[in-house]
C-alpha cells in the first residue's frame, strides 16, 4: 500500500500518536527530517510517502506498537513512520517545533543538518529539490554552506557532499 501524506494527513496522524501515547501516560518528543519536514515546514512539497524519525524519546517498541495503531485507524502503510533516515544523521541538531499537542512534541533537524542529510542521501530527484529549497533556506555562499554542513557529514563521505551541492550551485543562485 503506496499512500502519499500530505500535510493535513501527516499532522492528523501524528496527533493520533500523541493521542495514544497520553493515553498510556507517555509524551513523544520526535525530530523528524526527509520529506515530512518539507512538507509540513517548508511547504515545497505537496506530500510524503513517510516520517523520517531521527530521535525520539520512547523506546523503538513502543514507537512501532503506537504507529501500528495509528496505522490500523487511519488506513495507513505500517511503514508510515520509520528510522531509517537516522543512519544520516551523526549528530543531532535542533531546529523548529513544528508541532505541540498532548502525548507528542514535534520537531525538526536545523537546515545545516537537514542539507547535509539530503547531499549526503543525493538518491533521486526528489532529494535533489529538497536540497535546493534547504540550501537557499539557509542563504549562505558556497564556502560557507560546505562549512555548515561539515559537522553533519562523515569525514569519508564529506568531498561528495561537497561534489553535491556544487553541482546544485546554479540552481540555488538562481533563487
Amino acid at each position: 500500500m503506496s499512500i502519499l501524506l500530505g500535510a493535513a494527513e501527516l499532522e492528523a496522524a501524528l496527533l493520533r500518536l500523541g493521542k495514544l501515547a497520553q493515553d498510556q501516560g507517555d509524551t513523544i518528543e520526535l525530530q523528524i527530517v526527509g520529506g515530512a519536514v518539507m512538507v509540513m515546514d517548508f511547504g515545497s512539497r505537496e506530500s510524503t510517502r513517510d516520517v523520517d524519525v531521527v530521535a525520539c524519546s520512547v523506546d523503538r517498541e513502543t514507537l512501532s506498537r503506537l504507529a501500528q495503531q495509528v496505522a490500523k485507524d487511519a488506513n495507513l502503510p505500517e511503514t508510515w513512520i520509520g528510522d531509517g533516515a537516522a543512519r544520516y544523521a551523526i549528530r543531532r541538531s535542533q531546529g523548529s517545533e513544528l508541532l505541540n499537542a498532548p502525548g507528542i512534541r514535534v520537531s525538526r533537524a536545523s537546515i545545516e543538518q537537514l542539507l547535509a542529510m539530503k547531499l549526503w542521501a543525493m538518491r533521486d530527484d526528489v532529494d535533489r529539490d529538497d536540497a535546493i529549497v534547504l540550501a537557499r533556506e539557509l542563504g549562505l555562499n558556497r564556502e560557507s554552506m560546505e562549512l555548515a554542513i561539515a559537522p553533519y557529514v562523515p569525514n569519508d563521505d564529506y568531498q561528495r557532499a561537497c561534489e553535491e551541492l556544487a553541482d546544485l550551485w546554479e540552481e540555488i543562485e538562481d533563487a
